[in-house]
């Protein structure tokens, strides 16, 4: 029971940090009053869910990384309390049109995305099956590094260079170990 509640620490820790980097450069980007930071984040947050239960549907995550990805890094990532909040100060200033914006992208983005991830899911498996996709064997590291990877493209349009693939996977992967 320690390590499952480890590997999901480890997991809200990363997440909660990946949301406020995200959700802060979003919004800041943004220039606008409007929530748009956690918008970003909780329709994020619901694609990388959708995709990751298109994977565990063929069972190519160990039960452990699932853990870290869904109940740790997913459930630090996405804001649903924030929503609320921002739901709530937005029909607190009478600001009617903006609640109805925001609460239409948020819960119908958000099940659009959950949808679309779960998709882009089961497109991947297929066309891996076919040859026509490789797809890495989905250790903590490999995931670890496709994450890491992902925000940097998000956050400075740059890839990180593939020289530090094994120090990442080594980080993911021993982290996992250690628990």
């Amino acid at each position: 029971m320690m390590k499952m509640l480890m590997i999901v620490g480890l997991g809200s820790f990363a997440g909660g940090v990946l949301r406020f980097l995200l959700a802060r450069f979003v919004q800041v980007t943004s220039a606008s009053s409007f929530p748009w930071g956690t918008a970003a984040v909780n329709l994020l947050g619901c694609f990388i869910l959708g995709y990751l239960y298109g994977l565990f549907d063929r069972s190519l995550v160990h039960t452990e990384t699932r853990l870290f990805l869904t109940a740790g890094l997913c459930g630090g990532f996405t804001t649903f309390s924030t929503l609320m909040n921002e739901s709530f100060l937005l029909l607190k200033e009478g600001n009617f049109s903006a609640f109805f914006l925001y609460t239409l992208i948020s819960f119908a983005g958000g099940l659009l995305a959950i949808g679309l991830g779960y998709l882009a899911a089961l497109i991947a498996v297929n066309l891996a099956v076919m040859n026509l996709l490789p797809l890495p064997a989905l250790d903590g590291g490999h995931v670890l590094f496709l994450l890491v990877n992902g925000i940097a493209v998000l956050l400075f349009k740059k890839e990180i260079p593939s020289k530090y693939l094994n120090v990442i996977n080594g980080i993911g992967f021993a982290l996992l170990m250690a628990l």
